[in-house]
């Protein structure tokens, strides 16, 4: 499967958005009008997780998200809010996947979405 089809994924199921990007910060797909960069996703890489995002927050597509929650064990959520929507984003091995919800679906559908799509990476070795 391509990574654009696990950025489609998203969006089939219910996520207004979406990204995938490799943990190194090397390459990124972006769903077609999130207008999320490879920039913003470098810097949620590099801060994932840390106190520090409790202040600075998280932006994607522009838009600036309230930091909420991490993981620090596997699947490694890291959970946000804007209005009422918000992004989960999920890591797996080697990938870190972004969905964009609003208020259409709730918190807990947007992460079902995202870590099922997770999972699957990280079965598929990613």
């Amino acid at each position: 499967m391509s990574w654009d089809a696990y950025v489609d994924s998203l969006q089939q199921r219910g996520m207004v958005g979406g990204a995938i990007c490799g943990l190194d910060g090397s390459w990124f797909v972006a769903s077609a009008g999130s207008k999320i960069t490879l920039d913003e996703l470098k810097s949620i890489l590099n801060n994932y997780g840390k106190d520090k995002m409790h202040s600075t927050g998280v932006n994607l597509g522009g838009q600036k998200y309230m930091f909420l929650s991490t993981n620090d064990f596997s699947p490694f959520s890291l959970r946000c809010k804007n209005g009422p929507g918000g992004a989960h984003l999920v890591k797996s091995k080697t990938t870190m996947m972004v969905g964009i919800y609003d208020e259409t679906k709730k918190a807990e559908e947007a992460a079902v979405a995202v870590e099922s799509i997770v999972e699957s990476l990280i079965n598929a070795n990613y």
